[in-house]
C-alpha cells in the first residue's frame, strides 16, 4: 500500500482479524556485505489512550478460543527477490505456519529479514517483504481507538 502507511483494522473478541492493508519492505543494495533489517514498536502492544487499555503483543496463535486476553502481533506473509541475495526471514517468530500465528513485537529492536549468499552476506536486487498485521480483542477491552507505532530499521553487515 502506498504511504503514509497508517493501517487500520476493525477487532472483534471473537475473531483473529488481519488488517486490509499490509507492510510492504523493499530493498535492494549492492553492499557486498549485505543488510539486515529490523523492527520495534512504541507500545509493546495496542494502547487505547482514552483509557489507558493495551491488546498485549504476544507470540501465539490469535485464533485460539481458550484465549481470553486477545492478542497482536506481526506475520511474514511473502519473502522475494529478483536477483542476488538471497533476502531472507531471520528464522523469526514472524513466519509461522498457522494463518492467525504472530510474532510479538518489542519495543526492543527484533530482526525480521537479512540478505544472504550462502553463508556469506550479499548484495540484493528486487527485495520485497509482504508483513501482516493480526489482532484480536477481548471481552473486556473497551471500545475506542487503539494505537501502536511500528518502527523498521535497516543496517549493514560490516
Amino acid at each position: 500500500t502506498d504511504p503514509p502507511y497508517s493501517i487500520n483494522i476493525n477487532l472483534t473478541s471473537i475473531e483473529a482479524t488481519t488488517a486490509t492493508d499490509s507492510i510492504w519492505i523493499d530493498i535492494s543494495t549492492n553492499f557486498e556485505q549485505g543488510v539486515n533489517i529490523y523492527s520495534s514498536n512504541m507500545n509493546s502492544g495496542l494502547l487505547e489512550p482514552n483509557t489507558n487499555t493495551k491488546i498485549e503483543s504476544h507470540s501465539e496463535y490469535l485464533h485460539n478460543p481458550a484465549d481470553t486476553d486477545g492478542g497482536y502481533g506481526l506475520k511474514i506473509a511473502f519473502v522475494t527477490q529478483d536477483t542476488l541475495g538471497p533476502l531472507k526471514t531471520a528464522g523469526s517468530i514472524y513466519q509461522t505456519t498457522g494463518i492467525n500465528e504472530v510474532g510479538q513485537l518489542s519495543t526492543t529492536n527484533s530482526l525480521l529479514f537479512y540478505t544472504d549468499t550462502d553463508s556469506s552476506y550479499g548484495q540484493v536486487t528486487g527485495g520485497r517483504a509482504q508483513v501482516q498485521v493480526k489482532a484480536k480483542s477481548a471481552l473486556g477491552h473497551p471500545a475506542g481507538t487503539y494505537i501502536d507505532t511500528i518502527s523498521f530499521y535497516c543496517t549493514t553487515n560490516l
